[in-house]
C-alpha cells in the first residue's frame, strides 16, 4: 500500500545501541570523552544493565569505546574496517561476494593512480623495480608469481599516502590473488604490461600514461571475471 513501509523488528540491544550513537552525535563527543556509566544509561533508557552491556560490547567490537582506569568508558578513534576484517577472517563468503571484493580492489587501484604518481619517490620506484625483477630471474611457480603480485600492488597502495587505502589494502590483501587461488592466464595474443613496464612508465612517463598502463595491466582480471570494462 502506498505510503506505508515495512515494519522491522529490533531487539532492545539494537535500540539502546542506536540511542548511544544518537547521544554521541547530539553531544558532539570526540576521542577521550567519557560515556555515562552503565547504570546511568540503564536508568535513562529504562532497560536492564545487561541490555546496556550488550549494546556497549558492540561498540567495543567496532573500536568505538574503550575502558580506562578511573575514567570508565571513553570514546576512541574507530577502525572503519574492523567489521569487514573480522568477516573476511571467517571465510564465510560466497564466490559472488569474493568476486565483488576483487572488483573493488581493481576499482580502487585504478582510481588511486593519480595519487601514486603524485607521491612517488625514487626510493619507491627502486623498491618496485626490485620486486618486478624477481619475475624474470628464473622459472617461477604460480605461487611465487602471486607473491610478487601481492608485494608489487601492496607497495602501490602504500604509495598512495592515504591511511584509509593502506588500511584497506591490508584487509584486501588476499584478494590480490584470484578467486580460485590461481591467477588468470595471460594469452599469447594479448600481452598486458608487466610490472617492469609499470615501473618504466612510473619512472619516465606522465600521469595519464601511468593510468593507461595500470588499466591495461589489470584488464587481465577484468576479462577473466567478465567485468564490464574493455
Amino acid at each position: 500500500m502506498e505510503g506505508l513501509n515495512p515494519v522491522y523488528s529490533v531487539t532492545l540491544a539494537d535500540a539502546v545501541e542506536k540511542k548511544i550513537y544518537e547521544y554521541i552525535g547530539k553531544n558532539k563527543m570526540s576521542k577521550g570523552d567519557t560515556l555515562p556509566k552503565e547504570e546511568e544509561l540503564a536508568k535513562a533508557l529504562n532497560v536492564s544493565r545487561n541490555i546496556v552491556r550488550e549494546a556497549l560490547s558492540r561498540l567495543r567490537m567496532l573500536g568505538l569505546v574503550e575502558t580506562r582506569k578511573k575514567k570508565g568508558m571513553t570514546l576512541a578513534h574507530p577502525d572503519a574496517f574492523i567489521g569487514l576484517e573480522r568477516i573476511l577472517a571467517t571465510g564465510l563468503m560466497s564466490e559472488e561476494y569474493r568476486k565483488d571484493l576483487l572488483e573493488m580492489r581493481i576499482i580502487l587501484e585504478l582510481g588511486m593512480s593519480d595519487y601514486i604518481f603524485h607521491y612517488k619517490t625514487e626510493s619507491d620506484i627502486r623498491e618496485l623495480e626490485a620486486i618486478a625483477s624477481k619475475e624474470n630471474s628464473r622459472k617461477i611457480s604460480w605461487k611465487e608469481i602471486e607473491d610478487i603480485e601481492i608485494a608489487f600492488h601492496s607497495k602501490l597502495f602504500e604509495m598512495s599516502e592515504n591511511s584509509m587505502l593502506k588500511r584497506l589494502q591490508k584487509i584486501l590483501r588476499s584478494f590480490f590473488r584470484s578467486i580460485e587461488n590461481k591467477p588468470p592466464r595471460r594469452s599469447k595474443s594479448s600481452s598486458p604490461p608487466t610490472h617492469k613496464d609499470i615501473c618504466d612508465v612510473l619512472k619516465n612517463g606522465t600521469a595519464d600514461e601511468f593510468r593507461q598502463v595500470m588499466h591495461r595491466h589489470l584488464i587481465v582480471y577484468m576479462k577473466f571475471y567478465s567485468f564490464p570494462f574493455k
